[in-house]
């Protein structure tokens, strides 16, 4: 098998000390075991292990700053620090949001921060661009109301002027602020996504200290981050499909095909993080799962149309 296809034994390790983590975060008195307890039953791998633990999370209500400290915690980053500070005040910003939205909610959120913790370790950043990269993931929809752009980057801004004050409360360096805006503004899926993949090609052979190189790999993470999900399996897509319709009112119980596959299309998952995770192979295998669902819907929707119009047999 290439690396593609399978877990590299470092990967594999990062990754189980991460379900491991997130298991522990479970409510003892809930009833419900970990992940990890059920694996053999299910027959579940270590990937979808933590996208289990990560609905597990959703689907109990987790709250931001309870993650964001785990994962500090794991990281080393001293408490008292700017970015702890700056990361866990975005977190308390998030559990205060007063929009609700169905989709871009506090639960998009923490699936989006724990993936670029995920994506951050993978791709070898230095501890202090890992907590900005989950600063960022805490900020990104921090603006978001349910109601899509009227122009290039409105939510993603107005994200960041929500964020602003309390990054700057807590004594983050003007440079570390200006990183956390720029990655922001990367995840207008529709402008800000084409020009970050550009922007990571064009200094991938540039020295891995390279300021420039490790801000486009943290913005390019972290719109990997904000889609992985909706990338990751046939169940979490129509999930979070399903969300996503009832934001945007519409009168269907769910996105069309052809949007969830139009979607899916513009998506490409290229951070070594992501390849090395198989991220961009379950996208692919998502995408032709899909297709082929709508070719079936198609023919039996055409089969219906010829029997309703077939002429009656003549006596």
């Amino acid at each position: 098998m290439t690396k593609n296809k399978q877990l590299t034994v470092s990967c594999k390790i990062d990754l189980k000390q991460v379900v491991q983590d997130l298991s522990k975060m479970r409510n003892p008195d809930s009833g419900v075991r970990a992940v990890s307890a059920i694996r053999p039953a299910r027959g579940l791998s270590l990937l979808e292990m933590f996208a289990e633990e990560v609905r597990f999370l959703r689907n109990s209500g987790a709250q931001a700053t309870p993650v964001i400290t785990m994962l500090l915690t794991k990281l080393g980053v001293p408490s008292e620090g700017p970015l702890a500070k700056a990361a866990l005040g975005v977190g308390r910003l998030v559990e205060n949001a007063a929009d609700e939205p169905n989709y871009h909610n506090k639960q998009h959120v923490i699936e989006v921060i724990v993936a670029a913790y995920v994506l951050g370790l993978r791709e070898k950043l230095p501890i202090y661009r890992v907590v900005e990269l989950i600063i960022g993931a805490a900020a990104h929809d921090l603006g978001h109301t349910g109601v899509m752009n009227r122009h290039d980057y409105e939510r993603e801004a107005y994200s960041f002027q929500i964020a602003e004050p309390a990054l700057r409360e807590a004594h983050l360096t003007p440079d570390s602020i200006q990183r956390i805006e720029k990655m922001l503004l990367a995840t207008d899926f529709r402008v800000g996504v084409p020009p970050t993949r550009n922007e990571y090609l064009e200094t991938h052979s540039l020295p891995n200290n390279d300021d420039r190189k490790l801000l486009a790999v943290q913005c390019l993470l972290l719109t990997e981050a904000d889609v992985l999900f909706s990338c990751f399996d046939l169940h979490y897509n129509d999930l979070l499909s399903k969300l996503l319709s009832a934001e945007w009112q519409r009168p269907s119980f769910n996105l069309s095909l052809k949007e969830r596959i139009g979607f899916l299309e513009r998506v490409r998952f290229m951070s070594s993080a992501s390849i090395a995770l198989g991220l961009e192979t379950r996208r692919l295998a998502l995408l032709d799962q899909l297709n082929k669902m709508l070719a079936s819907h198609s023919s039996h929707s055409k089969e219906a149309t010829g029997a309703h119009s077939a002429k009656p047999p003549t006596t």
